[in-house]
């Protein structure tokens, strides 16, 4: 005699979370940007930028090299003056705990 019950549901199988690594974007047109920090390990950079674009903060990187060192600048916001990135510079410290500066983009 056959079951008459139907086969138990499988659950679709569950992928582990993968963190978004952020891309490197495209320098902004803003004359500033507030530097938020040199890394020497891109995994640190990622982190800091995946931080801030979760805090709703526009972040591109660039590589430099330092007394020989390749090393990545992480940047936050652009803008044409030094007064509208006051309010980027206050969410950084917020946000990551880090004291960034406004810098002038070098283009």
């Amino acid at each position: 005699m056959a079951d008459s019950r139907p086969a138990p549901r499988q659950k679709p199988e569950q992928k582990p979370e993968q963190k978004p690594r952020p891309t490197p974007s495209q320098r902004p047109s803003g004359a500033y940007s507030v530097q938020v920090g040199v890394f020497s390990q891109q995994g640190n950079a990622d982190k800091i930028m995946t931080t801030l674009r979760a805090g709703g903060v526009a972040t591109y990187s660039e590589r430099v090299t330092v007394g020989g060192k390749q090393m990545i600048k992480v940047y936050a916001g652009s803008a044409q003056g030094r007064d509208a990135l006051r309010g980027v510079l206050q969410k950084v410290k917020r946000l990551t705990g880090t004291e960034g500066k406004i810098v002038a983009v070098q283009k």
